[in-house]
């Protein structure tokens, strides 16, 4: 591993007519970014842009707390299967929305982490999928 690898974590959850709000109550967490399906698409000023939102979007932060790196984090927020979390997540999978653990890192040249078969199942047992974005800098 290298000297400084740093994350941050987010649930994307995504839906093609589901309203944000909708979203934001299956989890009834308050979210990072929201917008719904057909809304005016907006700059973070809130300024117009061309063009109406084509789905459903929301994001929730999550605290890494003091998780050096990602499979760390996870297998803290998944090792209670029934966590209030979890349920959400279910929830959102039930009524149709797509889900995914999301994680933005940073790292100075090479750098690795391996997700293990046991973690993997974890996952797949919530429905949710991965993403990474990897930067290097």
């Amino acid at each position: 591993m290298s000297k400084r690898f740093l994350f941050d974590a987010s649930l994307r959850v995504r839906h093609s007519s589901m309203s944000a709000q909708q979203v934001v109550d299956i989890f009834d967490w308050n979210p990072h970014v929201a917008h719904s399906v057909h809304e005016q698409r907006r700059t973070k000023a809130g300024n117009e842009l061309p063009g109406r939102h084509k789905e459903t979007f929301v994001s929730f932060s999550l605290e890494i707390e003091d998780h050096r790196f990602p499979e760390d984090f996870l297998s803290a927020h998944l090792a209670e299967s029934n966590s209030a979390e979890q349920l959400a997540i279910k929830r959102a999978i039930a009524a149709g929305c797509d889900v995914a653990y999301t994680f933005g890192i940073s790292c100075p040249g090479d750098s690795g982490f391996e997700l293990d078969a046991n973690l993997i199942e974890a996952i797949r047992a919530t429905g949710a999928s991965l993403s990474f974005y990897i930067y290097g800098f």
